[in-house]
């Protein structure tokens, strides 16, 4: 005996296939694959237009005085290049930086900030953040004495907002790590495992990690990522 389906049964199969076939679609663009990393549309939208073991590309910004500071003189050894907004997940993220660098003392590296807010909002900014930092403001095109020739604000040559995004770079400014955007994040807590792992931490649980390097601080501000959630150390696929 033949089943028969009526024609509005079938209308409503044919629109489940498309639903499961589009949802499957968005998940692996924006959770990315099994592995763990962004899918290859996602890594492409918020590539920079350098990688792992290039030169960060140089610029000039005036900190909250006017006064210009160049990249090169102001990255001297391990540095954290980041972009920030002032908004909560930049200053959650900072914050949580301030604990991991107690924690590694003089290992820390040093953190150049460019940022968006207002230069006369940074005294408020800096008592809610504790976190050591030179603060350089993005508010307007750089006239392009830039390695890259354009009017662009430095924050889209280096693609990076949303924000916090961060890079670190050696003392002879080649990048040696590229984070990634928190759009990639599979979780917006991710970041601060993101970070822990960058700075040498082993994350409260993770077994797989090295016994003798320091336990990464538990953030406050949110529920920590679970165990299992998997970040590369180079966050940007093909880097």
């Amino acid at each position: 005996m033949k089943l028969r389906l009526s024609a509005n049964t079938w209308v409503l199969i044919v629109l489940s296939v498309i639903v499961v076939a589009v949802g499957s679609e968005a998940a692996r663009v924006y959770l990315g694959d099994k592995t763990g990393g962004p899918s290859p549309d996602m890594a492409k939208q918020y590539d920079p237009d350098f990688k792992v073991g290039d030169p960060a590309p140089d610029f000039s910004l005036k900190d909250k005085d006017s006064v210009p500071h160049s990249l090169t003189s102001l990255v001297k050894g391990d540095t954290l290049l980041m972009f920030i907004c002032g908004c909560e997940n930049c200053r959650n993220m900072q914050n949580y930086m301030v604990k991991c660098f107690e924690r590694l003392g003089d290992r820390a590296p040093t953190v150049v900030s460019v940022a968006t807010i207002d230069p006369a909002s940074e005294a408020a900014y800096r008592r809610d953040v504790r976190l050591k930092q030179t603060i350089l403001y993005d508010n307007t095109p750089n006239p392009a004495k830039m390695v890259l020739a354009s009017q662009q604000k430095i924050g889209d040559i280096y693609k990076g907002h949303p924000c916090p995004r961060i890079f670190r770079l050696s003392a002879d400014r080649k990048v040696t790590w590229i984070g990634r955007s928190p759009a990639q994040m599979p979780s917006p807590n991710a970041g601060y495992q993101m970070v822990a792992a960058q700075l040498g931490m082993r994350w409260k649980g993770d077994h797989d990690a090295d016994p003798s390097a320091p336990e990464a601080p538990v953030p406050n501000f949110s529920p920590p990522p679970a165990i299992g959630t998997t970040i590369p150390k180079h966050t940007v696929p093909g880097h």
